[in-house]
C-alpha cells in the first residue's frame, strides 16, 4: 500500500497503533510485517513497521560504521535490491537508499544461505525489507533430497526470524525449472515474497521457463537475461520483461554497476533491479602472515588475503541519481 494514496496514511496509524498496544504485554515484539496486494499482482507493495532499540545496535569493526537512517518514503518507480554478506555492507546499501537488501554469504561462490546470527543482526539494526538466500551449496542447482530438507529448514528458520522474502531456484537434470521442488520451498516459505533467482540463467531459454513461474506463484525473477551479465543479457531481459506483461517482476542483475544502472532501466523498462555496488577496502590487521591463505586461490596475494568488498553507499547514491536525470 502507496503512502501516498488515501488508506495508507490510516493503514501507517493502525500499525503503530497495535504496535503500541502489543509491546506493552510482549517484551518479544520486535516488528510488525503486513503486505497488501493492489488490484493488479504487479502493484504488491510491502509496509514494514520495526521498533528501534539503541543498545543492541552494534556494528562491524573491520571499518568505520556507516550512519544508520531510517530511509525516506520511496517514490521512485524503480526499486533497487542490494546484495549484501556483511552487517556492514547492509547498513551501507540502507544508508545510500536501496529499497529492499538481498542476504547472503559467500558471493565469491554466487552466494549461499547466510547464517543465523547473520540474519538476525541484520534484521535488528535495518529498516528496509530483507530476502534471503537460499542455497545450500555452490555449484549446480540440481539437488538432492537431503539438501532439498536443508533448504526448507533454512526457510523455517527465515520465517522465524521474520524476513520479509527468501531467494530460491531449483532446476531439473535437463535444465527446466524443477516444479515439485520449487512448489515444496514456495509452501514452505508462504506467505513470504518469492524471488527465483539466476537458475533461471542456467536454463536453455529462460524466457519459456516465465511461464512455469508464474504458475507457481514466484513473484519476482532475478536474471542477467542468460547471459555472463545484464550488458550481453538486456535484450533478452527486454524481451522477458514484455513476455511478462506485468504477471511477474524481472529484475535484472549480473554486473550491474553505477556507470550502467541508468541505461539498463531506460533500456529494459525493468521496475526492479538488482546489484552489489562493492568496493574493495583494505582490513584493520596490523600483523599480517604472508604465504598463509583461507581459501580461493593458492596464488592470493598478502593485500587481497587481508582485504574485504563491501558495498558502498556512495556508489548506490550515485546510481539512483541517474533515474532523475
Amino acid at each position: 500500500v502507496s503512502t501516498q494514496s488515501t488508506w495508507g496514511p490510516f493503514l501507517i496509524g493502525l500499525l503503530r497503533r497495535i504496535k503500541m498496544n502489543t509491546s506493552a504485554h510482549s517484551t518479544s515484539f520486535d516488528r510488525i510485517n503486513c503486505m497488501f496486494c493492489c488490484e493488479s499482482f504487479s502493484t504488491v507493495q510491502e509496509l514494514e513497521v520495526h521498533t528501534y532499540d539503541s543498545h543492541k545496535q552494534q556494528y562491524p569493526s573491520f571499518r568505520d560504521p556507516p550512519v544508520l537512517v531510517k530511509p525516506t518514503t520511496d517514490v521512485s518507480p524503480v526499486k533497487l535490491e542490494v546484495c549484501v554478506e556483511t552487517v556492514q555492507s547492509a547498513l551501507a546499501a540502507q544508508q545510500g537508499g536501496a529499497q529492499r537488501l538481498e542476504l547472503c554469504s559467500s558471493l565469491l561462490e554466487g552466494g549461499l544461505t547466510p547464517s543465523y546470527g547473520l540474519i538476525r543482526k541484520v534484521l535488528e539494526i535495518t529498516s528496509i525489507p530483507c530476502h534471503v538466500l537460499i542455497r545450500p551449496r555452490s555449484s549446480d542447482f540440481l539437488y538432492s533430497e537431503s539438501e532439498i530438507e536443508i533448504m526448507i529448514s533454512d526457510i523455517e528458520m527465515c520465517k522465524k526470524l521474520g524476513v520479509k522474502g527468501v531467494v530460491i531456484g531449483a532446476l531439473t537434470t535437463d535444465g527446466h525449472v524443477d516444479v515439485d521442488v520449487t512448489k515444496r520451498l514456495i509452501g514452505a516459505a508462504f506467505p513470504l515474497s518469492i524471488t527465483f533467482h539466476r537458475a533461471i540463467d542456467m536454463c536453455a531459454d529462460p524466457i519459456s521457463e516465465l511461464d512455469t513461474l508464474i504458475q507457481l506463484g514466484v513473484h519476482r525473477v532475478l536474471t542477467s537475461g542468460g547471459k555472463v551479465d545484464v550488458d550481453e543479457g538486456k535484450d533478452v531481459i527486454k524481451a522477458m520483461i514484455e513476455h511478462a506483461k506485468g504477471r511477474i517482476i524481472i529484475m535484472p542483475g549480473g554486473g550491474v554497476s553505477e556507470a550502467n544502472f541508468g541505461p539498463i532501466v531506460a533500456y529494459t523498462g525493468a521496475t526492479n533491479i538488482h546489484g552489489s555496488f562493492r568496493t574493495l577496502s583494505s582490513g584493520l590487521m596490523q600483523y599480517r602472515k604472508d604465504h598463509v591463505y583461507m581459501g580461493g586461490s593458492k596464488t592470493n596475494s598478502l593485500d587481497s588475503e587481508y582485504s574485504l568488498k563491501h558495498t558502498d553507499a556512495q556508489l548506490i547514491a550515485r546510481a539512483l541519481e541517474q533515474l532523475n536525470k
